[in-house]
């Protein structure tokens, strides 16, 4: 059976177009895939690979088949491999200092902790001498009391927003 008459079994959804692609080019995509991975996973290689050729071919043509093939079925293997490597590292999971962020923050501690909460009070965001906090302003004795008309205290107009 040529290779047209192999993909137009796929465009026509016919499953015999998987069995005469395995029996064609079969031998020669197992070959790749066990070059780079082992028995065990080539074997699942391989049936992903009839999967994604079957989920591809309908949008696609390809011109030659064998190619076509060759490329997923490497893909498949390379990305398999990247996995198991990964994997033996640890899956990239790290452990986390806390449970959540959440959990972390002054304020969320606070609301938990009715004692705090009712001693609580929030940071100053006016220095000493009147200047913003972090702003590096050098100050010129100002006090907190004079500040600019329509501007709280941490020097952000009145009304609105950050």
């Amino acid at each position: 059976m040529t290779d047209e008459e192999i993909i137009g079994l796929f465009w026509r959804r016919d499953e015999s177009g998987i069995r005469q692609a395995e029996r064609k080019y079969g031998s020669y995509c197992s070959s790749l895939v066990r070059r780079i991975l082992p028995e065990e996973d080539a074997e699942e290689c391989m049936n992903d690979l009839w999967l994604r050729v079957w989920d591809s071919i309908p949008p696609q043509r390809p011109r030659e088949l064998k190619l076509y093939l060759a490329r997923i079925a490497r893909n498949l293997a390379v990305n398999a491999l990247r996995d198991k490597r990964t994997e033996k590292r640890g899956s990239g999971k790290r452990r986390l200092c806390w449970t959540s962020w959440r959990n972390a923050s002054p304020a969320a501690t606070h609301r938990r902790n009715p004692i705090r909460q009712r001693n609580w009070k929030p940071p100053s965001t006016v220095s000493s001498a009147g200047s913003p906090a972090g702003r590096g302003t050098p100050s010129s004795g100002a006090t907190s009391s004079r500040r600019r008309p329509g501007r709280s205290e941490n020097g952000m107009e009145c009304g609105k927003t950050p």
